[in-house]
């Protein structure tokens, strides 16, 4: 609805997060479309915390976004995620 919005769903989202959880984003490519516009491909992952170190995947989404250049720097202007299958993440 607007910006306001957007961060206190984010923000809600992410403070209600378990413990143990990581977010990961890769961004693979990022084009520049216009002097001040961007668009990029990024994989992320959202991993949970094994008692060993080690991490367990579990949930991957591809997101392309675009970015617009404004007087305090870049912004994301629109993401787009789609939730992709974990056995072919890598792929």
């Amino acid at each position: 609805v607007g910006r306001e919005d957007i961060r206190a769903y984010f923000a809600s989202v992410f403070a209600g997060r378990p413990a143990g959880l990581r977010h990961v984003t890769n961004i693979d490519h990022i084009e520049l479309i216009g002097e001040d516009l961007a668009f990029a491909d990024g994989l992320v992952r959202v991993e949970r915390a094994g008692a060993n170190g080690t991490w367990t995947l579990m949930r991957t989404f591809r997101n392309h976004s675009v970015a617009v250049r404004g007087k305090d720097g870049w912004r994301l202007h629109s993401v787009r995620a789609q939730r992709i299958d974990n056995e072919t993440a890598g792929q």
